[in-house]
Formats: C-alpha cells, sequence, structure tokens
C-alpha cells in the first residue's frame, strides 16, 4: 500500500548494494582529487570500488568516523532520508522516481558553525554565577598563566556533566534545517582524554529519537585554554513537546575544565 515511496520509507530499497556502483562512478568523475576521502555505511559501498579502473581505486581512501570524509554513501539500508545530519546531495539514484542511494557532500561541524538563519534560541553560560538553564553542580575556582576565574570542571571519575536543556520549543514542530551551533573554550590535564559534546533530541518522556556527537576531545592534554566552534543539523522534529539536551559525556572520566559556553539554534536559510 502507497506504492514504491512508502516501501521506501518502511522497506530496504537497496538490499544488495548494487546503487553504490554508479554512485562511486560519479564521484570519481567530478572530482579530481589524487584521494578522495570516503565514507560508507555498508560494506557494499566499499566492494564496489573494485569495478572502477585502476587509476580511480587508487584515489579512493575510505574512511571512519563520516565527519573526516568528504562523501557520504547513504543506501538508507537503516536510515531515513531525514535522519541524515547536515550534508549536500550531489548525486541520488533513482528507480521509478524513488531514491535508493546518495552521494553526499559531507560539511564539517566547523563550516555548520558559520551556516546563516532565523535565530530561534540563543544562550550564553560563563560559569561565573548560577545559571537557570545549567545545574551548575561542578563549579569551581580555576587559575593558571593566563585565565583566573570560574568554570566547570569534570573531575576524574565524573563520566556527564552538566546539561542544558531546551524546551517550549512547539513551533519547530515538523520544521527541518534546524542548527545547533555550539561555541565554548577548555583545557584538559589527562593523558588519555575521550569527550563528547552530545546533543539529544526527545520528548517529555525523556525517550530521544536523535542522538548525536557535536564535538570530539581525544588524545592527550591540552594545558593552555582553546577555542572550539562547532554546528550540527538536527532531525526533523517529530513532537511538539521536544525538549533538546546538550551536555558532555567524558567517557574515560579524565579532568576537563570548560567555559565560556555559548548555544544557539537557527532555523538555516533555504536556497
Amino acid at each position: 500500500m502507497g506504492g514504491l515511496e512508502k516501501a521506501q520509507v518502511n522497506f530496504e530499497s537497496d538490499y544488495w548494494g548494487l546503487a553504490a556502483r554508479p554512485l562511486l562512478e560519479q564521484i570519481v568523475e567530478v572530482d579530481s582529487s589524487l584521494t578522495i576521502k570516503l565514507f560508507a555505511e555498508n560494506y557494499p559501498g566499499k566492494l564496489n570500488a573494485a569495478m572502477l579502473p585502476v587509476e580511480d581505486r587508487k584515489r579512493i581512501v575510505y574512511v571512519d568516523p563520516p565527519e573526516v570524509a568528504k562523501y557520504y554513501l547513504a543506501d538508507y539500508r537503516w536510515k531515513k532520508i531525514t535522519d541524515y545530519r547536515h550534508q549536500k546531495t550531489i548525486y541520488d539514484v533513482k528507480v521509478s522516481g524513488v531514491i535508493i542511494a546518495s552521494a553526499l557532500l559531507v560539511i564539517s561541524p566547523e563550516a555548520l558553525y558559520y551556516a546563516k538563519g532565523k535565530r530561534l534560541f540563543y544562550h550564553k553560560n560563563d560559569c561565573e554565577q548560577k545559571d537557570s538553564l545549567w545545574n551548575n553542580n561542578f563549579i569551581v575556582e580555576d587559575s593558571d598563566s593566563l585565565k583566573t576565574n570560574s568554570c566547570m570542571l569534570l573531575t576524574d571519575g565524573l563520566e556527564y556533566s552538566d546539561q542544558l536543556v531546551i524546551d517550549k520549543l512547539g513551533i519547530l514542530a515538523g520544521k527541518k534545517g534546524l542548527i545547533l551551533k555550539l561555541k565554548f573554550k577548555y583545557r584538559t590535564e589527562g593523558s588519555n582524554n575521550d569527550l563528547k559534546w552530545v546533543v539529544t533530541s526527545g520528548s517529555d518522556l525523556d525517550k530521544p529519537y536523535q542522538w548525536i556527537s557535536v564535538y570530539h576531545i581525544y588524545g592527550a592534554a591540552q594545558p593552555s585554554w582553546r577555542e572550539v566552534t562547532c554546528g550540527v543539523e538536527l532531525a526533523e522534529n517529530k513532537v511538539e513537546n521536544n525538549k533538546i539536551k546538550l551536555y558532555l559525556w567524558n567517557i574515560n572520566k579524565t579532568k576537563i575544565f570548560i567555559d565560556d559556553i555559548e548555544v544557539e539554534l537557527i532555523e538555516e536559510n533555504q536556497e
């Protein structure tokens, strides 16, 4: 019932991944780079590269996570078209007018921060005082050679930070092109850092239908303060009583200082 368009929503439309070959052929035709970084959702996206001419195969490098790729091969096997993060379609494979696979140009979180649009929400937390939208359970005095003031601290053994909750956004139900921007400063002392800023979207029942890692802090210590700007596109709002939550997931529970957090939600201008 509902034809091919309805079937695409409820069933896999390219089980064997045959559409991966024309996607790869289109990418190597339009991109003359010596190295082309690709992320493939499933194995056929890699296997079909064997059918390309040798000179084109040598240019393709498969990478993970998708944020470091230039192109994303989407086959919609596990996701719907509306579930994808902010990416620009450069080529679709269609059957009877229905999209079964796409080659997407990946837009980096850093680039998304500069997207233009209508501001729907803005909040800044300088961690100098109690903030009504944050829990502020971990505010401390911090002092180093460059900076002396209050900041948010995740101590050793603490896995999750305070969280910002954005609610009462019923007017956003059904909207697309929503981008959450994040700006903050941080420094770390641990040698094995693995932390992620996480955004979730869900209902009043705290059942998120979207979970996104916005920015990843990893590796050796960052003893001096560093400023970061990044952004992420949110999936289409599915409920009127939607809640958006932002928090830091400290996977290895190392020590990190966070300060001057700015959060903005925009509706991107549509071309």
